[in-house]
């Protein structure tokens, strides 16, 4: 801006501060509404995903049971794919996560009751119809070895790697009394650690099924953490005045998954609460940003209006730095006599002046020096002021600028638009 720089402070009138924080309001409330409405859109995709994962290991499941079909009379297979089609709507019906997490873990039972269907009705049926002992014993040791490997792969070697390791020992132990063709004590270990197996299999089985409660509760907070993430942007305040916390966001959900994968369960659920207390804080500071910038829009608004109905021409107010929302409004205003009025709104209420063409003198003030004058163009700011009060509600402080007498403002108070004394501006140039 030209000139020697005029500061005065904006104050609203409280019927037009409570108008625009009333604006504010409603617009937050519907910023709300996206945000919910994203947030469920995120959790449905979960679920989505959760079931369909469910769904291919339940056909898999089944497709197992298919290949053995042919052991099965038809009653036996109907009654399995009932069960399985059964499980299968429960899925499909599941409204959400933490109603699917009960049936994640209950397939794994269900799995289990039908094996042991088949085991018992079928298996060792087939091994007794074999004539001589030797053969039933190496077709024994074959399933068991079939069994463990499925229960590897199922439960995860970590989960018992002592018990898995031990039970293959007993197997090639085993094998070696059947390559010298004993089968007395062949069968004697093979019974004795097929009961153990089966002992370790149900234990590990009932510790993984508390750790993987522990576990899914976990994630279910770290789908949550994603829906909120998955909220924010979509908030348009959020992107315009703090985009950067999403990256920071991002960064705690990628820690909350890390903590799952270490099995710190109880991490996610610290991160939830932490982060959603930042979020409500972050809310609530962004719609105080924004309610600052929508009053220096409408003073910016009133200045221009003001000046244009005083004569000049005004062009619209333009950001000083261009995407930045807590920039200032610049405002160009000049007149056919070649005067000119520049000014700034910045955010925090301070409004400063540039005037170019009018004429500038001094005047010897009292205790010796002398004071800078403007007395024209104080007078267009000043008429300015009483019109942005009784038009827009508008109250402008006393104006103030470098060199000026502070007891010329104190002689031409009554002359000057009311304000509140503690608001007279300071000025360095």
């Amino acid at each position: 801006m030209s000139g020697t720089p005029k500061i005065s402070e904006a104050e609203l009138m409280e019927m037009v501060r409570q108008h625009l924080e009333e604006q504010r309001h409603r617009k937050a409330v519907e910023e709300a509404r996206l945000r919910k409405e994203a947030e469920e859109r995120e959790r449905k995709k979960r679920l989505g995903e959760l079931k369909n994962g469910m769904l291919i290991d339940v056909k898999k499941f089944l497709a197992e049971i298919k290949k053995q079909s042919k052991e099965f009379n038809n009653d036996d297979f109907e009654m399995f794919c009932t069960k399985i089609s059964s499980f299968e709507k429960k899925i499909h019906d599941a409204q959400n996560v933490k109603i699917l997490n009960s049936l994640r873990l209950m397939f794994p039972k269900i799995q289990k009751e039908i094996r042991e269907f088949i085991e018992k009705n079928f298996h060792a049926e087939e091994r007794n119809g074999i004539p001589v002992e030797i053969d039933r014993l190496h077709y024994q040791l074959s399933h068991l070895e079939k069994r463990m490997s499925d229960e590897e792969n199922r439960l995860g070697k970590n989960s018992d790697n002592r018990g898995f390791k031990k039970t293959n020992e007993e197997i090639q132990e085993i094998m070696t009394f059947l390559l010298s063709g004993d089968t007395k004590d062949a069968g004697s270990l093979l019974q004795k650690t097929e009961a153990d197996f089966q002992t370790r299999i149900d234990r590990v089985t009932s510790l993984d099924e508390g750790l993987k409660q522990r576990k899914y509760a976990s994630e279910e907070v770290c789908d949550e953490l994603k829906s909120m993430i998955e909220g924010l942007k979509t908030d348009p305040m959020i992107m315009l005045w703090q985009p950067q916390i999403i990256a920071d966001l991002e960064s705690r959900l990628s820690e909350a998954w890390s903590a799952v994968s270490l099995e710190q369960f109880e991490v996610p659920q610290v991160i939830l609460g932490e982060v959603t207390q930042l979020i409500s804080d972050i809310i609530k500071n962004v719609n105080t940003c924004q309610i600052k910038a929508d009053q220096r829009k409408y003073i910016a608004n009133g200045i221009a209006h003001t000046l244009c109905e005083m004569g000049f021409t005004v062009a619209s107010p333009v950001e000083e730095h261009p995407g930045h929302p807590a920039t200032a409004l610049i405002i160009h205003a000049d007149n056919p006599l070649g005067k000119a009025v520049d000014v700034s709104v910045p955010i925090d209420s301070q409004v400063w002046y540039s005037v170019d063409g009018y004429p500038k003198t001094s005047e010897a003030i009292v205790g010796g020096g002398t004071a800078a004058v403007c007395d024209e163009a104080e007078n267009v700011l000043n008429e300015m002021h009483r019109n942005l009060e009784s038009e827009f509600g508008i109250k402008m402080s006393n104006l103030f600028w470098e060199g000026k007498d502070p007891n010329r403002t104190l002689r031409r108070k009554d002359e000057l638009p009311t304000g509140k004394s503690s608001r007279e501006s300071h000025y360095s140039n």
